[in-house]
Parts: structure tokens; C-alpha cells; sequence
């Protein structure tokens, strides 16, 4: 497995050197003879602070909701999340630490409606709120199957304890490390970065997390293939 906009290099069997976030992914199977999954890591936080995020507009949905087209052809698999995203409440954790698990779709660009793995990892410190959020890319179709499968179990509510992606997913460490989350003024968390781009809400038991940045387009996958915002929805892997 590989990953991208938020992209690394890591083993399934081995966990071994990451790139800078945002950047191409490399990778090396010589420490282990399994194909090697990476996991994708948000871009380093820069001179942002939790007291500026604080100041800072939430995402804008309108905005979004344009790319996706959601007022006149009504047909983008984003615009179910949008909505959901819209009434969602502020996200709030009491877990030491929770690894999320799902599916990001693209909006707008090349990447438009393109569907892609997504995990966020979350830890609470009595510093805050931190963490990653990351795209997990197949090499192969066992790759794929295992994390596929467990993909249906977590919808369920379920999990798949010899899950390969679940244990990359919980040992795979961001890149320049986690990022802080902080309420903007708005009902979302955002990582901490300069701009903001990543937004965080809760809906029921899954995850939102909306990627957007009105100045640039956003790539995920090994072709940097990119959108102009990406949404996804992920679920609890216990």
C-alpha cells in the first residue's frame, strides 16, 4: 500500500522510512518481502497556532457545494456528505487515542468523484487535540481485499483483528508527527497549518473530513491525480 496528499512509505511487515507530507511517494521492499503500504500525512504545521485557528472562518460549504454541483445536478456522490457535514456538530473526543477508518470521494478537477482510503488517527494529551490524517493506497489486489474487507466491517460496526491495514494504520506514524486540532469559529476542527485546509466534524458514528483550499488544488494518489476539495466519511476501528 501506498499513499498520497497526506503520503509516506511504509512496510506492511516492516515500518521504514517516510518523505516529507504532500510530497511523491518512494518506497523500498527490500526490508520485507510483503508489498509495501505507505500512509499519506498532512502537509507540516507552520506558523498557524490553536489561538489564531480560533479566528479563523470555518470551511466554506457553499463554496464546496459548488464544485460539486449539488444545487442543479443533485447526482455527485459528495453531496450526501456535504449535507451531512453541514448539520454535523463540533467533534469531540474523550479517547486516548482512536484510528478512524473510510473513504474519501474528490470534488472538482481530475480527481472529481474519485474514491479513495482514508484514516485519521486522533490523540488527546492534556495539551489537546492532535493527529493525521492519511490516504492509504493498494499495490496489489490482496492489498486492496484486505483493506476492502475491513472497510465492511467497520461500517458494520465490526472489526478483523489479522487485518494488515488495521495494524498499519495504528503503527504508522505522521511524517513530521501530529498535528494539532482547534475549533474555528464555526461548528469544525481544523488541523493546525497554514491555511487551514483540513476540517473535522462528527456525524452519528463516522468521522467527516473535508479537505479545502480555495487557492490550490489538492492531489492524493500515487499520479498526484488531484481534486479541487475532497470529503470523506470514516468509522471507529475497535
Amino acid at each position: 500500500m501506498r499513499g498520497d496528499r497526506l503520503r509516506d512509505v511504509l512496510s506492511f511487515a516492516v515500518l521504514a522510512g517516510f518523505t516529507s507530507m504532500l510530497a511523491g511517494t518512494s518506497k523500498s521492499k527490500s526490508t520485507s518481502p510483503e508489498p509495501a503500504p505507505s500512509a499519506a500525512a498532512l502537509p507540516a504545521e507552520t506558523s498557524m497556532t490553536v489561538e489564531k485557528m480560533a479566528t479563523q472562518p470555518d470551511v466554506s460549504l457553499a463554496a464546496v457545494s459548488v464544485l460539486a454541483r449539488c444545487a442543479t445536478e443533485k447526482t455527485h456522490p459528495a453531496c450526501r456528505l456535504l449535507k451531512d457535514f453541514e448539520a454535523a456538530p463540533t467533534y469531540t473526543e474523550t479517547a486516548a487515542t482512536v484510528l478512524w477508518f473510510g473513504e474519501s470521494i474528490g470534488i472538482g478537477g481530475a480527481g472529481d468523484t474519485t474514491k479513495e482510503p482514508l484514516f485519521v488517527t486522533l490523540e488527546l494529551s492534556p495539551s489537546g487535540l492532535a493527529g493525521a490524517a492519511r490516504v492509504l493506497l493498494y499495490d496489489d489486489a490482496a492489498e486492496r481485499k484486505d483493506g476492502d474487507a475491513l472497510l465492511a466491517a467497520v461500517k458494520q460496526g465490526k472489526t478483523i483483528p489479522t487485518s494488515k491495514a488495521a495494524k498499519l494504520m495504528r503503527t504508522a506514524p505522521p511524517a513530521n508527527g501530529p498535528l494539532k486540532l482547534a475549533k474555528t469559529k464555526g461548528r469544525s476542527l481544523a488541523f493546525v497549518e497554514t491555511p487551514p485546509k483540513v476540517y473535522v466534524r462528527k456525524s452519528g458514528d463516522r468521522l467527516l473530513v473535508l479537505e479545502y483550499d480555495p487557492d490550490s488544488s489538492l492531489a492524493h494518489d500515487s499520479r498526484s491525480l488531484s481534486a479541487k476539495a475532497w470529503i470523506a466519511e470514516a468509522w471507529l476501528v475497535r
